[in-house]
């Protein structure tokens, strides 16, 4: 007896195997079986089975679980900025109806793409506008650990495409609606999630001109882009110069009968970014890329045309004017020198600006986060965004969302799991705000 008493002593599980099957079995019955796990995860994760801390109002706090199930099944639709992102367009719109919210969709020309905004509250003055874009940027499954569109949990790290930029925040917002619902609003909270935002914020504008010409005033807007949940009030805009050189094809043995745009180009690519200043601070300083180069037909052809996209960031607009005028001048000088071969050669180009966040006076959306959120200090960000398209119609923006830069747009990107818990409490707290 006493023998077979130690066995099942010895077969008994310990207290804490015991807690971590019962947590194994309430976690998958909670997270969806296409997020994965790795091993002992979900022993890290048992804080996510409890609800997010908050203010405790207006119905069932946000869970951690729901946003990130929702995260799963927006990270699991591939929206990559040259795809269609209507399957998770037609998502959203079915979540927000389950809800009772009608949604409104701002199209593509094409008819591939929308943008969608929403109304959740009463039709007054006074809203908050959560803002975010659809689209991420490429992922090459071969170059990750996972599958870039699953969701896996690891190390309190939620990682696949677009968990930081940027669907962590739309996550969180669409995850506190139900609450939103719930709660006695007096003025409302809109959402705005455009396409397109990755190849040069194309998209943003034609939404925010439907929003500001059918919603009331709108109080402030939040770009939930990844701040690491500081409110940014500055950001730098973006020059995109898309550059074309036209030259003279021949048989590549032949270069005293052609004219190759390839080199053009390249020396016009050297002398730019020989403008670039590399002292001082690169979140404050303008800074130059050349990303894209498109030239040539075959190694034995002398290129006859090449195409290259050169941007510039700048956070001034004195910066902006004295880079802008030394760059036309490489483009220009480059132009007449092909004209003097012949008429028909040249260098031709055309811009697109992203517009600048700029800092705001003290009735900003700034300094009304900064009371809300108890925090007293801002900061700039050297990335480009949609808020300064929201400003250009003079609604308050400003930039303030879960995640950091470091890890958008990288190979096994990720979003730290607490930044997804801090965008939530920092959600209900506006939802307690406007119900004021």
């Amino acid at each position: 007896m006493k023998r077979r008493r130690r066995r099942r002593e010895r077969a008994r599980p310990h207290r804490l195997v015991e807690h971590f099957q019962i947590t194994k079995i309430e976690a998958h019955s909670i997270y969806p079986k296409c997020i994965t796990f790795e091993k002992n995860d979900i022993l890290n994760h048992v804080k996510l089975l409890s609800p997010c801390p908050g203010n405790g109002i207006y119905g069932t706090d946000m869970q951690a679980s729901d946003t990130l199930t929702i995260l799963e099944k927006l990270v699991a639709f591939d929206t990559t900025s040259h795809k269609s992102n209507l399957p998770l367009i037609e998502y959203v719109e079915t979540f927000l109806k389950q809800h009772g919210i009608p949604s409104h969709r701002v199209s593509s020309a094409c008819g591939q793409k929308s943008s969608l905004y929403a109304t959740i509250g009463p039709e007054a003055p006074g809203g908050v506008v959560l803002s975010g874009h659809t689209d991420v940027v490429p992922a090459s499954p071969d170059d990750w650990s996972s599958d870039p569109f699953r969701l896996r949990i690891q190390d309190g790290k939620a990682f696949g495409r677009g968990t930081t930029d940027m669907k962590g925040f739309l996550a969180v917002c669409l995850a506190a609606v139900p609450k939103m619902c719930a709660a006695p609003l007096c003025r409302p909270v809109h959402l705005a999630f455009s396409f397109d935002e990755e190849p040069g914020c194309l998209a943003a504008p034609e939404m925010i001109a439907e929003m500001h010409k059918t919603l009331p005033d709108v109080l402030m807007v939040i770009v939930g882009e990844p701040s690491g949940m500081k409110i940014a009030n500055a950001h730098k805009g973006v020059l995109i110069l898309t550059v074309t050189v036209t030259g003279i094809e021949s048989h590549s043995s032949r270069p005293d009968i052609g004219v190759s745009a390839i080199e053009t180009a390249s020396k016009m690519i050297a002398e730019l970014y020989d403008i670039e200043d590399l002292a001082g601070d690169v979140k404050t300083r303008p800074t130059l890329n050349v990303g894209l180069v498109d030239g040539g037909t075959a190694n034995n052809i002398i290129a006859g045309s090449c195409t290259f996209t050169i941007g510039l960031r700048y956070l001034r607009d004195e910066d902006l004017r004295a880079v802008e005028t030394r760059m036309l001048s490489i483009l220009e000088a480059a132009d007449a020198k092909l004209k003097s071969v012949d008429a028909k050669l040249g260098v031709s180009w055309s811009s697109y600006f992203i517009p600048s966040l700029d800092p705001e006076k003290d009735t900003s959306a700034e300094t009304r986060l900064k009371h809300l959120l108890g925090v007293n200090q801002s900061i700039t960000v050297p990335f480009a965004t949609e808020a300064g398209q929201f400003q250009e119609v003079g609604w308050s923006t400003v930039v303030l969302g879960p995640g950091h830069i470091d890890q958008a747009h990288t190979v096994d990107e990720f979003i730290e799991v607490s930044q997804l818990e801090s965008a939530m409490e920092a959600i209900e707290t506006i939802i307690a705000h406007q119900c004021r």
